[in-house]
């Protein structure tokens, strides 16, 4: 699973320089790799996502509740404190109105807050920015 992490934040990396490339009036050719990109992303996260949904069930019966809080710890030093925002609004978005709700009553109160005032907007303005310029492609 590290090595799966490994490799894609590797990809995520790469793609971040492609996109500011092809952003910075790419070529064609610039397009063809940043979609070469995100098609390794798409298969390097459909095999690692597949295999974390089987250990998830094993790991509900095993892990104690503090251990899972020491992950979800473990994850929130290891995110980049400018990118906070945009996580939550990827985990919320991925989430029907009812399990939103649910998750954001385990979310703090200064981070509701923030998300309130400053993360919809930006995550809704960064998607949207993200969709303008993959039709335009």
């Amino acid at each position: 699973m590290r090595e799966q992490h490994a490799r894609i934040a590797e990809l995520l990396d790469r793609l971040d320089g492609e996109v500011a490339a092809w952003r910075g009036g790419g070529t064609a050719a610039h397009g063809e790799r940043v979609a070469g990109t995100l098609d390794e992303i798409r298969g390097s996260l459909f095999s690692h996502l597949g295999q974390e949904e089987d250990i998830a069930p094993v790991a509900a019966v095993t892990l104690s509740q503090e251990e899972w809080d020491l992950m979800g710890q473990h994850g929130m030093a290891e995110t980049p404190k400018d990118k906070l925002l945009m996580q939550l609004g990827a985990i919320l978005d991925g989430l029907d109105p009812e399990e939103r709700k649910h998750f954001l009553k385990n979310v703090p109160a200064p981070a509701r807050l923030l998300w309130a005032l400053l993360g919809r907007r930006k995550y809704a303005q960064a998607k949207r920015e993200l969709y303008a310029d993959l039709s335009s492609a």
